[in-house]
């Protein structure tokens, strides 16, 4: 895959025209079409102006995506996760893999001796209780 082809792919993922994007960097929408084409290529200053959008930059020079590219949806996450403390880091972990996981069932320690597996598809929460009982919930 070309830089151009690359630029227009960082484009669509953020969700902007030629014409906006463009703009960003004070450039035409002609600019943006021959840079996606690969008829000619973007300047530095224009990548930075793109990249304060969200556009990865390391991706569309190299091809090899950064860490660093984040939307804003990802980057209000990654501000919750660095105020969080470690009990609330801990319990976003679990959340996020619950609703990530494949199909099945997942087992969860609770408290105590007690168990608790979620089937993921049906949100159905079957439990054993204290003394080893099977219980349905």
């Amino acid at each position: 895959m070309s830089i151009g082809e690359r630029l227009a792919e960082e484009r669509n993922r953020i969700g902007m025209s030629q014409p906006d994007f463009a703009a960003l960097g004070g450039r035409t929408k002609k600019t943006q079409i021959e840079w996606e084409k690969g008829e000619a290529y973007p300047n530095a200053a224009y990548l930075a102006a793109i990249a304060v959008a969200g556009a990865d930059i390391q991706y569309i020079v190299t091809g090899i995506r950064s860490a660093n590219a984040l939307n804003a949806d990802e980057q209000e996450l990654v501000g919750y996760w660095r105020a969080a403390n470690l009990a609330g880091r801990a319990a976003a972990v679990a959340a996020l893999t619950a609703v990530a996981a494949p199909t099945g069932r997942i087992k969860q320690k609770v408290s105590g001796n007690a168990n608790q597996v979620v089937g993921v598809n049906t949100g159905e929460v079957h439990g054993t209780d204290q003394a080893g009982g099977r219980r349905k919930r």
